[in-house]
């Protein structure tokens, strides 16, 4: 990534965060691409990659001062930038939450890693950051800077809600915005999306529709099949004990969640409130199983439900759950812990899910 950041001649847009960053790349990419098919494009060419899943290294020949290119980038990717002190022009933080702690060690460490998304930026540059906790934790003295949007969700409405500097001070905005996409969440990566969009200049109705196509990304969220009356839903980027809150709290059912998966570090406290507040059952796996069912327990206390359950191994997990889901219910992959304990990485924990869902009559 370094060596793309010191030679890319395009105008960067880097997107980072705990939760929310690939679909807030990717939607950043919708958008942009829209755009460059109508009226009014004043950019060039449209770059998407980085940590989405593509390097972008054997493209740059191809590139020009006018393109945009849209990067995710990691905290494993940005915490080396300090060597080329080099920053996106447009820099998105999603959010800061727990996570990779076995890795950075704590989360003021995590923090600081992200930070360096906008460490190095020059006085013309933007910053955009979230209306929520967290951010606090990120160092470096943004708060005194002039060019920062902020960005949310109104509770109440559940509308964009944006505020950025204008001529005579801070500007104060809120706009619907419908998404194919369920979940508050992606109305928050919306509302980050679409902050960038203003800054490249991109009329909003252009941008308004492409959010409203996006169909999102594979393993996050992904509607897989409806099978007897019970709605599969494969989430298995959900890697971090916020991203499977997160998702839980996108539905008003029944959920029957498998969690569970290789060891970050990360508390499971929090997650097994949420758990024992909006699970109908849930099935532990992997090297976490005991410690989220531990966790959930204790939430639960002496109530019925959820039901809580224990698996050794994803085979016996799916059919739990095909068999205790109820016509209504969803069945959520949403593991909240890494996949190395079984899979070679969360894209093949979900591909296994899709599979055996699919191949079932």
């Amino acid at each position: 990534m370094n060596l793309f950041l010191e030679r890319c001649p395009g105008k960067i847009v880097g997107v980072t965060g705990t939760v929310g960053k690939s679909t807030t790349t990717a939607m950043i990419g919708a958008i942009l691409e829209r755009a460059r098919s109508g009226t009014g494009w004043w950019h060039g060419e449209v770059w998407l990659g980085g940590n989405i899943g593509k390097s972008l290294l054997d493209d740059l020949p191809r590139m020009r001062p006018d393109d945009v290119v849209v990067l995710e980038l990691s905290s494993f990717q940005l915490e080396d930038v300090e060597r080329i002190r080099k920053s996106p022009h447009i820099a998105v933080v999603t959010n800061i939450r727990d996570n990779h702690l076995d890795r950075h060690g704590t989360l003021e460490s995590y923090a600081a890693a992200k930070a360096n998304i906008y460490n190095f930026q020059a006085e013309d540059d933007w910053l955009i950051l979230p209306f929520e906790s967290g951010v606090e934790l990120l160092p470096g003295g943004w708060g005194r800077r002039l060019r920062v949007w902020r960005f949310g969700v109104d509770d109440t409405t559940g509308h964009v809600r944006w505020a950025w500097p204008g001529e005579s001070g801070r500007v104060l905005e809120e706009t619907e915005v419908r998404l194919a996409v369920p979940g508050l969440h992606n109305v928050w990566n919306a509302a980050a999306a679409l902050a960038v969009s203003r800054i490249l200049r991109v009329e909003d109705d252009a941008a308004k529709t492409a959010l409203a196509e996006f169909k999102g990304l594979p393993h996050r969220l992904e509607f897989v099949r409806e099978l007897g009356g019970v709605k599969y839903y494969n989430d298995s980027k959900a890697t971090t004990p916020d991203a499977a809150m997160t998702s839980l709290k996108a539905f008003d059912c029944g959920v029957v969640v498998l969690v569970g998966g290789s060891d970050k570090g990360s508390s499971f406290t929090d997650l097994g409130k949420t758990l024992a507040a909006r699970a109908k059952v849930v099935i532990c796996m992997g090297v976490t199983r005991d410690r989220i069912a531990a966790a959930a327990s204790e939430a639960r206390g002496a109530a019925a439900l959820p039901r809580i359950e224990k698996t050794t191994d994803f085979v016996q997990a799916l059919s739990l759950a095909r068999r205790l889901a109820e016509p209504g219910d969803v069945v959520l992959l949403s593991p909240a812990c890494a996949s190395f304990d079984w899979f070679k990485n969360y894209e093949h924990r979900g591909e296994v899910f899709k599979s055996a869902v699919l191949s079932w009559a």
